[in-house]
């Protein structure tokens, strides 16, 4: 597939190819943030595809509304919770 073909294909989506793939790794970062938490922020960023530290936390924080960090944070109080509720202890 020819590079104009993909970009006409995204044309009707709304999404430029390069947003699409920002959203696609900003998606994996945020499994990774969840389920790797050995990880450090910086290591995720690599692994997803950016380059940049800055580039990833710009990009994490305009789609998500908040920073690696503090989705980090959520995930795991979201994760303590659910193991209370699962298994709350008298």
């Amino acid at each position: 597939m020819s590079r104009r073909t993909l970009h006409r294909l995204f044309e009707g989506t709304g999404q430029t190819v390069t947003a699409h793939l920002r959203t696609m790794r900003v998606a994996t970062a945020q499994r990774l943030l969840t389920n790797r938490t050995d990880l450090p922020i910086e290591a995720i960023a690599r692994e997803v595809g950016f380059s940049n530290d800055t580039n990833f936390y710009r990009s994490f924080r305009a789609i998500t509304g908040i920073t690696p960090g503090d989705y980090r944070h959520l995930a795991r109080q979201d994760t303590a919770n659910l193991q209370d509720r699962l298994d709350p202890s008298p």
